[in-house]
C-alpha cells in the first residue's frame, strides 16, 4: 500500500478487535484508506464486513482498538462525522410514497442542510443522477436502479467527504451492476469523494477499487490492488488465430506447462502472471505471431485461495 502521512487518510485503523460476547467479529484489523480512492473490503458473508463499517460510521463501539474517520473518532466525534460522510446501508430505505425530489428534500433536512442550500443541491443531485424526467414521480413507481440512484443520492446531500456503502451492487442484474459501478466511479472522480464499499464479489473490486482490503473470520488475510492479488494466482493464458503449424513450438516454449485446444486457438495453465509474461516473451522470442495473446484470472479463484483455511475450507 502506498506510503503517506496520517494525513493523507481518510480512514485509519489500528488494531481493531469487536467482540459480541464471546464472538469475535472483528480480531486485530489495520486499515488505512488514502483520501481519494475507491476502497474495497472483501470477504464472505460473516466476514466482519458489515461490523467493519458499522464501527467506521459510529453504530459500533470497538471492543480495543484505535480508529480513526477523517482525523476523528467515531464515536466521541459522531456528530461532526455524520456532516462529513455519507452511509449507503446495504437495504435501500426511501419513503415510497413521496417523490425522488421529496425524499432527497426530506433526507437533507435530516442531515441539517440549510434551507437555502438545500434546493440547489437536491437539482444537482437530480441533474447528476440523470433523474430529471422522473424526480416528480413517486419512488414506488421506480426501477431497482433509479432507486439505488436516489439511495445514493440521499447519502450525498449533505457533500460528504466520505461514503461508506454496504454491498452496494449486491443482488442487482448486470445492468444494474454496472450503472452503479458507473455511479461510484463518477462520484469519485468528478467530486473527489472517497468510496468505501462492502463486497463478497471481487469482480466489483477488480472493476471499480484501487485498492482492497481481503477480510476473513475477523482479520485482514491479504491488502493490495487487484494486480497484485492476483499475481499470486494461477492464470490462463489464451493464443488465438496462430498460424497453422507452429502447435508444436508452442507447445515447446509452454514447457513445462501443457497446451490445449479452446475456442479459436489454445489454453496455457501458468502458476501467477509474472510466469505468464514471462511465457509469452518465449512466445514471441520462437517468432511465433498469433492473433492475440491474454491472459485471464476468474477472480472467484482468486477469491477462493485469498479466503481458504489452511484445512482448505473457505466456509
Amino acid at each position: 500500500m502506498r506510503q503517506q502521512t496520517e494525513d493523507g487518510y481518510a480512514i485509519s485503523v489500528r488494531e481493531l478487535v469487536v467482540r459480541f460476547g464471546r464472538v469475535v467479529a472483528l480480531d486485530g484489523v489495520d486499515l488505512q484508506v488514502p483520501k481519494g480512492a475507491v476502497y474495497g473490503i472483501v470477504g464472505t458473508n460473516g466476514a466482519g464486513k458489515s461490523t467493519l463499517l458499522d464501527v467506521l460510521s459510529g453504530l459500533v463501539r470497538p471492543s480495543s482498538g484505535e480508529v480513526r474517520v477523517l482525523g476523528m473518532d467515531p464515536i466521541s466525534d459522531a456528530p461532526r462525522i455524520r456532516r462529513r460522510v455519507g452511509v449507503v446501508p446495504q437495504e435501500v430505505s426511501l419513503e415510497e410514497r413521496l417523490t425522488g425530489r421529496e425524499n432527497l428534500e426530506y433526507f437533507g433536512r435530516l442531515l441539517d442542510v440549510p434551507e437555502e442550500q438545500l434546493v440547489p443541491r437536491v437539482d444537482e443531485l437530480i441533474s447528476f443522477m440523470g433523474l430529471e424526467e422522473r424526480q416528480n414521480d413517486r419512488v414506488e413507481t421506480y426501477s431497482v436502479g433509479m432507486k439505488r440512484k436516489i439511495h445514493f443520492a440521499c447519502s450525498m446531500v449533505h457533500s460528504p467527504e466520505l461514503i461508506l456503502a454496504d454491498e452496494p451492487m449486491v443482488g442487482f442484474d448486470p445492468r444494474t451492476r454496472r450503472e452503479v459501478a458507473e455511479m461510484i466511479l463518477e462520484l469519485n472522480r468528478t467530486r473527489g469523494v472517497t468510496v468505501v464499499l462492502t463486497t463478497h464479489d471481487l469482480t466489483d473490486a477488480r472493476d471499480i477499487c484501487s485498492e482492497v482490503s481481503v477480510l476473513h473470520r475477523g482479520s485482514v488475510v491479504a491488502r493490495g490492488t487487484w494486480f497484485e492479488l492476483s499475481s499470486r494466482i494461477p492464470a490462463k493464458l489464451l493464443v488465438k488465430g496462430m498460424v497453422t503449424g507452429r502447435r508444436a513450438d508452442l507447445v515447446s516454449a509452454a514447457k513445462p506447462y501443457g497446451v490445449s485446444e479452446a475456442v479459436g486457438g489454445f489454453e496455457i495453465q501458468v502458476p501467477s502472471v509474472s510466469e505468464a509474461f514471462a511465457l509469452v516473451k518465449r512466445i514471441e522470442g520462437l517468432g511465433i505471431t498469433p492473433g492475440s495473446i491474454a491472459f485471464e484470472i476468474p477472480p472467484e479463484e482468486v477469491f477462493e485461495t485469498l479466503t481458504r483455511d489452511e484445512a482448505g475450507d473457505g466456509s
